[in-house]
């Protein structure tokens, strides 16, 4: 509100009178969208039925350069196995690192079986597995990653709701818009 009277009006103590109006006044004060829960419920997305069917993206930049002039990072991430894929930089320190949401490692949630390591080197049966019986334990990883992603969605929704309000509107009702000029909106 200062900011467009200022334009028109000028007085000794403007800003504070202003800001002590706007916090006196009830409707500004109701209708401010500082103090109303966010518009509309959270809205998921499907889960993936296999792996690299559903892929997020994302750019990392404004990194230091390196030898070769690289400032950036291209980020590829499997939607079902959370399996990452980082171009530009080596990505095998994540291999092992267990997934919440997924219940699991990103590697056995993509190979279907643990990563091996030098802690756990010497379990042979791991790599007897072949054919059919790889076949059947990968698609039992697919099914539980399946599992866990829509329990940990469904617990994220339930939570990010409680914060929002449902928005329900009907032909011709008139709404108002919070506009940014700033973002060309």
């Amino acid at each position: 509100m200062y900011k467009d009277l200022k334009r028109y009006f000028w007085w000794s103590g403007m800003r504070r009178e202003i800001a002590d109006y706007v916090a006196k006044c009830y409707t500004c004060q109701r209708v401010k969208a500082e103090h109303q829960r966010p518009a509309g419920t959270l809205q998921l997305l499907p889960i993936s039925e296999w792996k690299w069917a559903d892929i997020s993206m994302d750019f990392i930049v404004g990194l230091p350069k390196t030898k070769k002039g690289n400032d950036s990072i291209w980020v590829i991430v499997d939607r079902l196995t959370k399996s990452a894929h980082f171009l530009l930089m080596r990505t095998t320190h994540m291999a092992n690192i267990y997934q919440a949401t997924m219940g699991m490692a990103t590697y056995e949630a993509l190979y279907g079986r643990p990563c091996r390591s030098p802690i756990c080197w010497a379990k042979p049966e791991d790599s007897l597995l072949i054919g059919p019986e790889l076949v059947r334990q990968t698609t039992e990883k697919v099914a539980l990653s399946r599992e866990c992603i829509l329990t940990a969605q469904s617990r994220k929704k339930s939570y990010a709701d409680q914060q929002r309000r449902p928005l329900e509107f009907q032909v011709r009702d008139l709404v108002m818009l919070k506009v940014s000029p700033m973002k060309g909106v």
